[in-house]
């Protein structure tokens, strides 16, 4: 099982490090790209108006909108794929995900009206 461990960190990493640098460093052959800006990329989670692309855009499905969340959706799942290769049962990593979950959820929504 710590080979799960080792191939769940190097995924979490490289998705990491994918994320900085669509971030940070977005190489140019990638500039215009609507998956991949991430200055364009947001048009692929809301329609015209503000309205939403399609049902969990923005949250749920986001990972399927653009690429910097698709890095992130790989990150959080080499990171499970870790824990269960390191022997933390499925539920508790479920657990756990739902917590992280919600404390996101509070400190984004901190400035919301």
């Amino acid at each position: 099982m710590i080979v799960l461990t080792i191939i769940g960190m190097l995924l979490a990493g490289l998705a990491e490090g994918m994320m900085d640098k669509l971030q940070f460093h977005l190489p140019e052959k990638l500039w215009g790209n609507n998956f991949w800006d991430p200055g364009i990329s947001w048009m692929n989670k809301y329609g015209p108006e503000g309205t939403y692309r399609f049902w969990g855009s923005t949250t749920v499905f986001v990972f399927l909108t653009d690429g910097w969340h698709l890095m992130k959706w790989v990150r959080n799942r080499g990171i499970d794929l870790a824990l269960w290769g390191a022997g933390v049962p499925v539920l508790w990593i479920l657990i756990v995900r739902v917590v992280y979950g919600i404390g996101f959820a509070i400190s984004y929504r901190i400035d919301r009206k």
